[in-house]
């Protein structure tokens, strides 16, 4: 345990206790608290920007690489305060208290008590309280699913559910006779042939036989020996000595050797199980640990908890609440929006597929894997099971039970409350399914009817948070512009999803005219449900769940959604007011002219009659206003937000809030949020460094990959809300100025950008081995990643192009409509992004409101065989009436369609269409539109009673056989269109749509393909000879801008290196002229890392010799100190330094190209191995170079 005070300016302390922890064993457990003088987002509040500066995140980032070299997790949430200032009362932290990863889970308070203060101090005090456990997890036996032999399996439970179709089922005893059936069979089966798991305590990855042999042999020495205690000089106690010795060093060495083998051989691939692993909480594979609760009984006093039993009933109680009275009067429900549909094949099929396989299983112990894998034959037994429940009404009761599994809430100050833990509901998978069916039934229900308002944005196909973020913002915006203010409300909602009432659910499902089938089919699956509560390897008896929705199924959100639709209904639009809603999290807004009339109109949407206190008590919803925000949006100075008084509480404004991940600042200045993304950054940087050593490191390759694909998108989330695209301008080099003149700034969030690029320079380090000294343009550049600007104007583009494609009925659409126009002042997040990047919505197809595959494509019976060989012969064996080969094509920048008809003595039919550049569009977008031209060629067509039609592009045969549109869906949908009408002109024709190998001789393909690439240089039918929807211009496919703009910040990549050459990289220009490029990154992939960190080094010259220590004032002198005549740069060391004569000779003759030549020695593949042969022989860096 470590309590210390670490100087303001100073790091003497940090590298004192650096020292410290460096001589402490390996596994030693560590308590490291203090004053530690440090200020950073990842602790300290967001409102508390003014202490971020470049200066101050640079000294923390010390003590955070200390951190994350001894695996120290902060236990004091983050934005709690330790210290008040005596000057101005203002709150910081720079106080802290981090542990050893490995007893994170132990902790079961750290707190600040504010009162009573030690006096002669602004500090408070820290109270951390750990309850540490030596009891071991019981073992529990478990079956290895990853070793089981599906085809077997498959075909031994064939044999008892046959794969034929199964009659309905018309009573409930055959219903449960025919589930056990199923039941049985699947358990069956898995006792049958999935082995059970080799789970111990004590069975290690690196244990191997050689090991086994040697602690066989150290034990029967021990055993030998101790019969001689007697006797110490006896030789067997030397013998054992000897013995114990090997086998310790063979254990440290296969502890060591599989862990670099795991690391050496991580590819790309294996970037999300490294990700995995650096970012799982530690764990001794038991369940959370609970410590003793305390809850407050009716009469006020403190009751404790500490056997299982009664930690049991306390979170029982807590997460699942006593029911309440929803206050449902008699109404007239309205007819049905549209006749029930029982699940159908397809529906169970697409859910089954879309199953994670190794999710936990309920009560049964069925995992989804064994569905996914024997989906096939489980199809026709689950499928009459599934209708029943519907048609008998019945849901059975082993149904109804679940797992209840206790999980921490991250972040909380004590953990000795009930209300710090989270309940997981684990159900039956078979249920599960069923739920599934009735999601997507529901959800495609409320969608086409438009059962839900506008602005309820989750858990809807085609909206996010960051829809909803930006029509707050641009409500916000435009009531500034018009001169008004805005006043935000934030609720939260007290258990959510455990205080609903499933009474009040049904009421509300049938108002909206839900089939009553579903209904009723609700209030079964709700009613009688139970539960045990499983948590310190402890399981409850069983608990009645009498309230609430199951957190864990997939009807879980579509059912909130119904359920509390209401409360985001009941704004009035007329006066100024707006409710949004994201599931649970709702905020209320209203404009007005001052902050004093908007929050009166908050009030009023709260007490009304109708309004959201009214909604609450109705459908058993308890508001906790202690934790509800209140916001004054405005820029006006002197603005006064008086507080709002609701329920008899008072609550004072904020000057920020968290909503949906996104802190909202009361003037939209993001300032808090920008230093939240920071912070984010920050500290997955620090959990990726731990396996970035340059010794059995990770491959630059695997952690680009975690560079892009998690810190990223982690820094990056809603970024089109709360950063504005960096647009840099052009300049001058500084010696061609006229006096006083000065070069213009660039625009957008560059103060952002340049914060968040402290977070990328020390993941580019991470990635390649560079010294932190190196510019951060070296780094992004051989790390090959962009520079953090415009990495973020790409993600902004992305978002930007996802909006301009939004279904019509999003509200947002509306706000990005209007945005189009660019206004003078108060700027949406919309009108920066369409103007900076010159973005048309109406260029783009808006999305459809449904994402299903029109059904009728199944008459064109899409096929793909199983290799070009099955192609080739069902090519050349086809006996149609009519052939037609389809095409698309991308050449010299255009992009371009075709089809063929061949039918037997008449000549061949052609259309072709000229799509635009490939700007606009990408060739996935050709061979739709090749397929619509061949629909087209076959409608014409006359007396014919089959047709085969041949594609070369398994993509679109892969869009026309699944069950949702995930790309183009407008020509998928004119594909449709034209299906309909072949229906029509040739009623009873056989249509087969096949995959055709291209450039295989093929001589229908053939042609297609010449007629595609005339149509990709500009070649056109007549439109009256083609489809009518082919006769406008296509829209532009998303695909395509999204690829050109890359291209586009690839290119000002590129200037911005060139321009940086001419003042400070230099000597890069001569090594390697494709710098940046992709060039180096695929060199480094083929080296070890130890070898490719030396190479950067050497290429950027930032490498210890001592020209470098010299200039960073850490070697009294830059002279070589072998030759002693010449300063020690790259250039002395490899190509003139006399000592090394010998060794650059040898060099030379193994590999001349680089005998004149730095740049074929630090650029070229070929050069690697001999570059390191030479600075081994030198004998400089003999860690990095080694073999």
């Amino acid at each position: 345990m470590f309590n210390i005070y670490n100087d303001l300016k100073s790091d003497e302390t940090l590298e004192l206790i650096h020292l410290h922890l460096h001589e402490l064993p390996r596994h030693t457990s560590i308590l490291l608290a203090g004053d530690l003088n440090r200020h950073h987002p990842m602790w300290d509040e967001p409102r508390n920007e003014q202490l971020f500066t470049e200066a101050a995140l640079e000294a923390a980032q010390n003590l955070i690489e200390l951190l994350d070299r001894y695996s120290l997790t902060m236990v004091l949430p983050a934005e709690i305060p330790t210290l008040e200032l005596s000057s101005n009362k203002n709150l910081s932290r720079p106080d802290n208290v981090f542990l050893s990863s490995r007893l994170a889970g132990t902790v079961t308070r750290c707190l600040v008590v504010e009162a009573p203060r030690i006096s002669c101090t602004d500090h408070f005090t820290i109270q951390t309280e750990l309850t540490l456990s030596c009891k071991q997890a019981p073992r529990v036996t478990r079956r290895n699913f990853n070793k089981a032999n599906w085809e077997k399996i498959r075909a031994e439970l064939a044999k008892i559910l046959p794969n034929t179709r199964q009659p309905p089922i018309t009573d409930i005893p055959t219903f449960d006779a025919r589930l056990d059936k199923v039941m049985n069979a699947m358990n069956s089966v898995i006792e049958a042939h999935i082995p059970m798991a080799k789970e111990s305590p004590y069975t290690k990855r690196w244990w191997s036989p050689r090991l086994k042999e040697l602690h066989t042999v150290k034990s029967d020495l021990h055993i030998a020996a101790n019969r001689h205690k007697a006797t110490p000089s006896h030789p067997l106690h030397s013998l054992y000595a000897r013995a114990d010795k090997e086998f310790q060093e063979a254990k440290r060495a296969a502890k060591r050797d599989c862990w670099r083998t795991f690391v050496d051989e991580a590819e790309g691939d294996d970037a999300w199980g490294v990700h995995k692993y650096i970012t799982s909480a530690p764990s001794d594979g038991g369940a959370a640990r609970v410590p003793t609760l305390r809850t407050t009984n009716e009469a006020g006093e403190l009751v404790e908890h500490s056997t299982s039993k009664q930690k049991g009933t306390a979170l029982n109680g807590s997460f699942f609440p006593v029911p309440q009275d929803p206050h449902i009067e008699p109404a007239e429900y309205p007819p049905t929006v549209e006749p029930f549909q029982n699940v159908s094949k397809d529906q169970l099929n697409r859910v089954i597929t879309n199953l994670k396989p190794h999710k936990t299983p309920g009560p049964d112990a069925i995992p989804n894997v064994m569905f996914k894998e024997c989906r096939k034959t489980l199809v026709y037994w689950l499928l009459p099971l599934f209708r029943a429940t519907f048609d008998l009404n019945y849901y059975p009761e082993r149904w109804k039970e679940s797992n209840t599994v206790v999980l921490r809430k991250p972040g909380k100050k004590d953990y000795t409350v009930p209300k710090a833990y989270r309940p997981i509901a684990l159900l039956n998978v078979i249920s599960k399914l069923l739920s599934a069916c009735v999601a997507d039934t529901l959800n495609t229900l409320v969608e086409k009817h438009e059962l839900l308002p506008g602005h309820h944005f989750g858990g809807r196909r085609g909206r996010s948070t960051s829809d909803a973020m930006q029509v707050i913002s641009s409500f916000i915006k435009d009531a500034w512009r018009g001169g008004d203010v805005v006043a935000g409300l934030f609720l939260d909602v007290k258990g959510a999803f455990p205080s609903a009432s499933p009474a009040r659910l049904a009421h509300n499902m049938r108002m909206k005219g839900i089939p009553e089938q579903l209904v009723a089919w609700t209030e079964r699956k709700l009613q009688g449900r139970r539960t045990v509560i499983k948590f310190d390897d402890y399981t409850s008896d069983w608990f009645n769940i009498e309230h609430g929705i199951d957190q864990g199924c997939p009807l879980s959100c579509i059912y909130y959604l119904l359920y509390n639709s209401g409360a985001v209904e009941l704004a009035n639009a007329d006066n100024q007011e707006m409710a949004s809603g994201f599931v649970d999290d709702i905020a209320l807004l209203a404009r007005a002219k001052t902050l004093g009339e908007a929050n009166d109109k908050l009030v009023s949407m709260m007490d009304r009659p109708g309004g959201m206190r009214e909604w609450a008590a109705n459908h058993t919803c308890e508001h906790e206003y202690e934790k509800t925000a209140l916001i004054g949006f405005s820029r006006r100075p002197g603005e006064v937000r008086p507080p709002i008084t609701i329920a008899g509480i008072e609550i004072q404004p904020s000057r920020s809030h968290r909503f949906l991940g996104v802190i909202f600042d009361q003037q939209l200045r993001w300032k808090e949020q920008a230093a939240k993304a920071v912070a984010t950054g920050a500290a997955w940087v620090g959990q990726i460094k731990r396996v970035a050593r340059l010794n059995h490191g990770f491959s630059a390759h695997v952690m680009r990959r975690l560079h892009q694909c998690v810190l990223i998108p982690q820094i990056t989330y809603a970024a089109d809300v709360w950063f504005t695209p960096v647009v840099r301008s052009k300049k001058k080099p500084r010696d061609e100025l006229e006096q006083g003149e000065r070069n213009p700034r660039d625009l957008g969030s560059v103060g952002f950008a340049r914060k968040l690029a402290t977070v990328q320079r020390q993941s580019a380090i991470a990635i390649t081995g560079a010294l932190r000294t190196t510019s951060n343009m070296a780094l992004d550049a051989h790390a090959n990643i962009l520079p953090i600007d415009l990495a973020m104007n790409l993600v902004c583009f992305r978002a930007t192009i996802r909006m301009a494609t939004l279904p019509v009925s999003n509200p947002l659409r509306r706000y990005l409509v209007k945005a189009q126009r660019y206004v003078k002042r108060h700027r949406s997040a919309l009108h920066e992004l369409l103007h900076t990047f010159n973005i048309l919505p109406s260029t783009f197809e808006p999305a459809p409101e449904s994402p299903l595959t029109p059904k009728i494509l199944k008459i064109l019976n899409p096929t793909i065989p199983n290799s070009r060989e099955e192609a080739m012969s069902a090519a050349e064996q086809a006996n149609a009436d009519v052939r037609i080969y389809s095409d698309g094509s991308g050449i010299d920048g255009g992009i371009g369609a075709a089809a063929v008809l061949c039918r037997e003595g008449q000549p061949d039919r052609i259309l072709r269409l000229h799509l635009g550049t490939d700007k606009r569009h990408v060739v996935y977008d050709a061979e739709l539109v090749g397929a619509i031209l061949a629909l087209h060629l076959l409608e014409s067509e006359r007396d014919i009673e089959s047709a085969w039609i041949g594609i070369d592009n398994q993509a679109v045969l892969h869009a026309l056989r699944s069950p949702v549109v995930r790309s183009a869906p407008h020509l998928v949908l004119a594909i449709g269109d034209l299906a309909k009408r072949l229906t029509r002109a040739h009623p009873g024709l056989r249509i087969t749509t096949t995959w055709v190998p291209a450039h295989e001789g093929v001589p229908g393909n053939e042609k297609a393909d010449v007629a595609a690439k005339e149509a990709a240089r500009g070649v056109s039918s007549e439109s009256s000879k083609l489809p009518t929807y082919l006769r406008n211009a296509i829209s532009d496919s998303p695909a395509a801008a999204k690829q050109a703009f890359k291209e586009g910040q690839k290119e000002i990549w590129k200037q911005m290196w060139d321009g940086a050459l001419s003042t400070n990289n230099a000597r890069l220009r001569t090594i390697d002229h494709a710098t940046p490029s992709n060039d180096f990154h695929k060199l480094a992939q083929t080296i070890p890392r130890r070898h490719a960190s030396l190479l950067i080094q050497l290429r950027t010259g930032h490498v210890p010799l001592m020209d470098y220590l010299h200039r960073f004032d850490k070697s009294e002198s830059a002279t070589c100190p072998t030759c002693r005549q010449r300063p020690e740069t790259v250039d002395h060391y490899l190509m003139r330094c006399p000592s090394y004569e010998r060794a650059r000779q040898r060099r030379n003759i193994s590999f001349p190209a680089a005998e004149n030549s730095m740049s074929t020695l630090l650029a070229s593949k070929e050069a690697v191995p001999h570059l390191m042969t030479y600075i081994r022989e030198t004998g400089r860096f003999p860690l990095l170079a080694r073999m």
